[in-house]
């Protein structure tokens, strides 16, 4: 029964985390398409701002929806680990997209397919390690 109770925890922590990453995507492409094609941004700073947009959005998504339970007092410090572990996680998803480009150079003709694994692989970090780390509730926290 616990384990059970567990399990449907974890599956709804899932399907939120997920719905906040699509969140995160809109503001994300909505800043840079805003950015680059009203205000004529460069590429890279429109994207260095959206993407910066993305990330405080979802954490603040992801603090009060996905592991409201589990937020720290301490926002400052939990920001610092989320941020942190969002760039981990882009280091994941552009690993695995380029061990997937460097195992099968055939994919070089498909780069949508290593992309998506890239992603998945980010994805899955990214939700793992913010329940561990990022998301550990008051007493880990020391607050």
């Amino acid at each position: 029964m616990a384990a059970k109770r567990v399990a449907g925890a974890l599956a709804k922590q899932f399907v939120a985390f997920t719905l906040v990453g699509l969140a995160g995507l809109g503001v994300d492409a909505g800043v840079f398409v805003l950015l680059t094609g009203t205000f004529l941004w460069s590429i890279a700073l429109a994207r260095t701002v959206s993407v910066c947009g993305s990330v405080f959005t979802t954490w603040i998504l992801n603090r009060a929806i996905t592991f409201a339970a589990h937020r720290s007092p301490r926002r400052g410090l939990e920001f610092v680990r989320y941020a942190t572990v969002q760039a981990a996680g882009l280091v994941v998803n552009i690993g695995v997209f380029a061990l997937f480009l460097w195992l099968v150079p055939a994919l070089r003709q498909t780069p949508l397919v290593p992309l998506v694994f890239g992603a998945a692989a980010g994805f899955a970090f990214n939700f793992v390690v913010m329940r561990t780390l990022v998301f550990r509730g008051r007493a880990a926290c020391g607050g």
